[in-house]
């Protein structure tokens, strides 16, 4: 498995991402590696999903073990996190992991999670710019 797609404290994505429609895939899948592959660009293009996946929504249920593993994601703590984009992207991976979560449920704030992921990618953005 290449680096860009390894585990995150014990949360693997292949566990899930395989389950999500099409733009929800991409948006999790970019996201997942912009740290560690294409930075800046993976970020731009998870926004552009997942604005893609919003526009086109499509219903979809998940096993209980890809639910299992989005759990884990959505409860991701801090351990051996070094900072920084670190604290970010494991941020908007949590964030991502709730509105999965929202999309199984009508009545859940789906807007407002929707602004936190698209504010922590606007700040992992600036964070990798920063650091390159």
């Amino acid at each position: 498995m290449p680096k860009h797609y390894a585990p995150i404290a014990g949360v693997n994505a292949e566990e899930f991402v395989g389950e999500l429609p099409g733009w929800l895939f991409s948006t999790v899948k970019y996201i997942w590696r912009a740290p560690n592959k294409n930075g800046v660009e993976d970020v731009i293009k998870a926004l552009d999903c997942l604005d893609r996946y919003i526009g086109d929504t499509v219903e979809f249920h998940l096993s209980p073990s890809a639910k299992a593993a989005v759990d884990r994601l959505e409860n991701l703590g801090w351990e051996g996190c070094g900072g920084g984009v670190e604290i970010t992207h494991r941020n908007a991976l949590r964030d991502v992991a709730r509105f999965i979560k929202s999309t199984q449920h009508e009545d859940s704030p789906k807007a407002e999670i929707v602004h936190r992921i698209k504010d922590h990618l606007t700040v992992m953005m600036l964070d990798l710019y920063r650091n390159n």
